[in-house]
């Protein structure tokens, strides 16, 4: 830190030594950027706790300044993807995969296993399904005093957060990733409210 960085990247923070240094630093000023392992974004609170990071430092809004989650989901091939009346010619939908399309059957698309000359069995790389909060006061003070939910109803409505599970759910939509590896990959997208559709609906 004597080098005045102007940021710092520890890289994945293992231990509490590794993550006591990473506060030490952003409490100095200095911007810094780290990795852990955790199931969604804020989810990220629970480890920090589990590694002994006092509750006023989970709380401060200029220490945690940003949090996310990111999986990677197989892209599918631009070119020979199936339609959905291709893809129920050989293969049944199942009813909770008809909910979550809904009226968008002209654009979901599934993989074609058996490929074309431009891709590998259906599929060109990946790409990225992610939640990034970016903190405020009241956010942090639900999420580290036990209300949960009610943090997450913040995030969602007040700091207009998008949950891994809907930007999968925007991805299928849009025909950039199956339905099943969605599923399998993030969670059931068959969870995601009529009401949090209708304010997805507005991104598409």
């Amino acid at each position: 830190m004597r080098s005045d960085p102007d940021v710092i990247m520890p890289g994945e923070a293992r231990d509490a030594e590794v993550i006591s240094l990473v506060f030490t630093a952003a409490m100095t000023g200095h911007q810094v950027w780290t990795s852990l392992h955790a199931n969604s974004a804020i989810a990220i609170f629970d480890r920090l706790r589990d590694q002994g990071v006092d509750d006023f430092k989970l709380t401060d809004p200029e220490l945690i300044t940003g949090l996310l989650a990111q999986r990677l989901i197989k892209k599918l091939c631009p070119h020979c993807s199936l339609t959905l009346s291709q893809y129920t010619k050989s293969n049944k939908l199942k009813e909770q995969a008809k909910l979550i399309i809904g009226k968008h059957v002209e654009s979901v698309r599934f993989v074609n296993v058996n490929g074309c000359q431009k891709c590998n069995a259906g599929y060109t790389g990946r790409t990225v399904v992610a939640e990034i909060i970016i903190p405020d006061q009241q956010f942090l003070y639900l999420a580290i005093n036990g209300k949960r939910a009610e943090a997450i109803d913040y995030w969602h409505n007040t700091l207009h957060g998008l949950s891994m599970r809907e930007h999968a759910w925007l991805k299928v939509i849009n025909g950039e990733i199956d339905i099943n590896d969605a599923n399998q990959k993030i969670s059931n997208l068959g969870d995601i409210s009529d009401g949090r559709k209708n304010i997805l609906y507005q991104l598409l």
